[in-house]
């Protein structure tokens, strides 16, 4: 699927809830860092 994507030109790319691309927690339940965290509370509306 990945390979058909990038044919097209489609972007992509693997974010989680927490781990080494956590937007909220960092490994071992440290909170994300803040910039990530103020872009993320910014798109609630």
């Amino acid at each position: 699927m990945i390979e058909k994507a990038e044919e097209h030109g489609f972007a992509w790319s693997i974010w989680g809830y927490g781990g080494a691309f956590g937007i909220v927690e960092e490994f071992g339940g440290n909170p994300a860092e803040g910039d990530v965290l103020r872009m993320i509370r910014s798109l609630k509306k």
